[in-house]
């Protein structure tokens, strides 16, 4: 009886947790001291409940939601300050006309900003109203001054909420791999010694739990597999893309 091996560190996170969650209910369904790993276990189930934490999905959401909302916002304020110009450039007076012009070239300077990464975003945002504020008087004439108030605000506001959003997406992943790697010492001192008490017990106590983890191994295997084939393909058919989303830190 044997148990088959599988390269834990090449796991997703999301594959990762999946994986350990069916080792922890193997066990409990078996029973840790039928085992005889009730001593490993616990250390296990300690990691494992840490390791759950930081991948929990509902906790990624909401950071997520933050990000998204506020970058829906300030996306809104531009595009609104960009239809009031545009609105002016049909002004019946000629003037206006002009001085719609004149605002429009800052648009058609920085061209659509929503397709771009979110840090690249906000720098191109912060110039834009840099610049919007030096036509003081025009901004006034249009009464856009208020606009451009605004969306300087919700851009400061979302590098404020991002640089945040960083920061604790670094601290997880530097936890997150500390725990990975504890936890994956740990699987292997419980594999190592439910082999061993195999042996010296017969297999047949641990025919069924061997049989069921092999089952989790295999399916986890695939997917291994799968994600190898999917990134062969990738790298041989796509470029690297630049933008950075929320997504993109899990």
């Amino acid at each position: 009886m044997k148990i088959k091996m599988i390269k834990t560190y090449k796991l997703h996170n999301n594959e990762h947790i999946e994986f350990m969650t069916d080792v922890k209910n193997l066990i409990e369904t078996t029973g840790a001291r039928y085992l005889n790993v009730d001593d490993i276990y616990e250390r296990f189930l300690d990691l494992y409940q840490k390791e759950y934490a930081i991948v929990n999905k509902e906790s990624k959401t909401h950071c997520s939601k933050i990000l998204e909302d506020s970058d829906a916002k300030r996306d809104d304020y531009h595009r609104a300050i960009e239809l009031i110009i545009k609105a002016n450039l049909r002004h019946p007076d000629e003037d206006m006309r002009n001085n719609a012009k004149m605002l429009q070239q800052i648009f058609d300077k920085y061209g659509d900003l929503r397709p771009l990464p979110y840090d690249e975003e906000t720098l191109a945002l912060k110039k834009f109203c840099s610049d919007m504020e030096e036509q003081k008087e025009l901004l006034a004439e249009f009464h856009l001054d208020e606009w451009v108030d605004i969306l300087k605000k919700e851009n400061d506001q979302f590098e404020e909420f991002f640089e945040k959003y960083q920061t604790s997406f670094e601290n997880r992943r530097v936890s997150l791999k500390s725990i990975r790697s504890n936890i994956d010492q740990l699987y292997k001192k419980l594999i190592s010694k439910i082999e061993a008490f195999a042996i010296v017990n017969g297999d047949w106590k641990y025919h069924s739990f061997v049989d069921q983890l092999n089952g989790a191994i295999e399916k986890m295997q695939n997917q291994l597999n799968r994600g190898d084939n999917n990134d062969n393909f990738n790298a041989s058919n796509t470029k690297q893309q630049g933008a950075i989303s929320p997504e993109t830190f899990y």
